[in-house]
């Protein structure tokens, strides 16, 4: 999820969605001005229109996965799960979340793929 969520967020920094501005406010002169941030949507498309379209793209992707054929779970390379399956169980594939889940694979639920 941690993944997911920086995904979006810089999907919607290099798309351009927020216009971020940075403005001081009144102060006394013995006091520093305090920044004043505030973002404003630059387009008509709400953000979370490009929320939707990051998670499809996330779950489409091509990424190389280790899959139990024995379990039907799968993983990514690096999990520790993954480490220990039986290489008479263990598959890699290249492919997205989708096709796998299609195919009635489920994620693991230490590495979350």
């Amino acid at each position: 999820m941690k993944k997911l969520t920086g995904l979006i967020i810089t999907l919607i920094l290099l798309t351009g969605c927020a216009k971020i501005s940075i403005q001081t406010a009144d102060s006394t002169a013995s006091q520093k001005p305090e920044p004043i941030i505030t973002a404003e949507p630059t387009q008509t498309e709400t953000p979370t229109e490009h929320v939707h379209e990051a998670i499809k793209q996330d779950e489409t992707q091509e990424t190389t996965y280790i899959l139990n054929i024995n379990t039907k779970k799968f993983h990514y390379p690096t999990c520790t799960g993954a480490k220990q399956i039986k290489d008479k169980n263990k598959r890699e594939l290249t492919g997205s979340r989708d096709e796998l889940i299609s195919q009635g694979y489920e994620p693991c639920k230490m590495c979350k793929p």
